[in-house]
């Protein structure tokens, strides 16, 4: 069956789904790999009955990052972070730079600067360090007599505007004539015509969760609901945390993946389900080190991987053939959800006939989708070269295997 949404998941008198519609969902045959990433959308609590929302997501405050111009080897003060990597710190965070370690004294936020206690802290060295020197947030040390400069720290609440789209497929009735001529009755007609549409629809609603685009409507344009890739890459000039790792072609490999897993686990989310295309699928199954077989008799010819398992972390494979073959997501499932508009759920309406032999019909109903935590529980990776599906296994008569 191919999941609607909210739509049919829950009903009241003010929101009855099309019954038809949900017989010709569940008859729909739409290919392999299709509309896997929306029906593994959740619906969310609140109910969308508005054309524009917002998605919030709370992000926890990064405490490493790099410094700006260049520090001299003598300086305590005036020592220039990057604005955007000043917001979690205060007073009395110890911070290691290089093979230095320091201790902030005060914080000046207009400016973009530290003052330090001392250079060198403890078995640190003094030393110079270049623009952009990375620095890592080590610890807290502070003292009573200070803790009136200490400033309150909290996550960051990213805001972020989408639209509701409304989807609209007509379904000629009259069309029909080539079933009739097969002998199928005007009822059968009318189921197969309905299928055919509900498949065209089920086909939109799977692009469009991962390929749609925002854009505010009005009396003259249509709104458009932005999907996965544009939610998890959009930064709303430079407003928003993302996570976009470009691996600039490099093929491929367990490598390059965990070195992305990493990013997000960093940046202090998870990772559960990694969204492929059927082909970087194939690529999953090279990464396997381990043929199960219960005896010597038994026979098995390829590899078929269903997760991922980095460090303990077990991650979901998850295949949708509307994703780009040279990219994937690592996303947190649980915070994708799809919502219909209240009152507007898909179904089936009379359409204005022009003229009298003529009868149509549309499948239609208004979806939005929302991302959740983008800038710390998803990424989207782009660039990726060609991976291999190729991996050879050897089986001995007692069940050990090596490749």
């Amino acid at each position: 069956m191919f999941n609607l949404g909210k739509a049919n998941e829950f009903s009241d008198e003010k929101t009855i789904h099309d019954p038809a519609i949900l017989a010709a969902a569940k008859a729909a045959e739409n290919p392999p790999f299709t509309g896997v990433f929306y029906q593994a959308m959740k619906a969310p609590m609140e109910t969308l009955d508005t054309k524009d929302f917002k998605v919030f997501s709370r992000n926890g405050l990064t405490r490493d990052g790099v410094i700006g111009t260049a520090w001299t080897k003598t300086a305590t003060t005036g020592l220039a972070i990057k604005a955007e990597c000043l917001n979690g710190l205060t007073v009395g965070h110890v911070l290691k730079v290089g093979s230095e370690v320091v201790c902030i004294k005060s914080v000046d936020r207009a400016a973009n600067t530290i003052s330090v206690f001392q250079r060198g802290h403890g078995t640190g060295v003094a030393s110079a360090h270049d623009t952009g020197a990375a620095f890592e947030t080590i610890g807290f040390a502070g003292s009573d007599e200070m803790l009136h400069n200490v400033d309150s720290c909290s996550g960051v609440t990213d805001e972020y505007i989408n639209y509701v789209q409304t989807i609209f497929e007509v379904v000629d009735w009259t069309k029909g004539a080539e079933l009739k001529r097969k002998g199928l009755t005007d009822g059968q007609i009318n189921a197969v015509l309905l299928k055919e549409g509900q498949e065209r629809v089920n086909a939109n609603l799977a692009r469009m969760a991962i390929h749609g685009v925002r854009q505010k409507g009005d009396t003259n344009t249509p709104f458009m609901s932005a999907g996965l890739i544009e939610q998890l890459t959009d930064t709303c000039d430079g407003k928003r945390n993302v996570i976009v790792c470009d691996d600039a072609g490099a093929a491929f490999s367990k490598k390059t993946l965990d070195a992305n897993i990493q990013k997000v686990i960093d940046a202090g989310g998870a990772v559960d389900t990694v969204l492929v295309s059927p082909v970087m699928r194939n690529w999953f199954n090279s990464l396997d080190d381990v043929l199960v077989t219960k005896s010597k008799d038994d026979h098995v010819a390829g590899s078929y991987n269903t997760q991922y398992n980095y460090n303990g972390m077990i991650i979901n494979i998850m295949v949708d053939r509307d994703i780009p073959k040279t990219c994937y997501g690592l996303l947190s499932i649980g915070k994708c959800y799809k919502q219909w508009l209240k009152d507007d759920g898909l179904k089936k309406v009379k359409e204005p006939a022009l003229n009298s032999r003529l009868r149509r019909e549309s499948i239609q109903g208004s979806v939005a989708f929302l991302i959740e935590g983008v800038g710390k529980w998803h990424a989207w990776v782009k660039n990726v070269g060609e991976g291999t599906a190729e991996k050879v296994f050897k089986v001995d008569n007692v069940g050990n295997v090596s490749s």
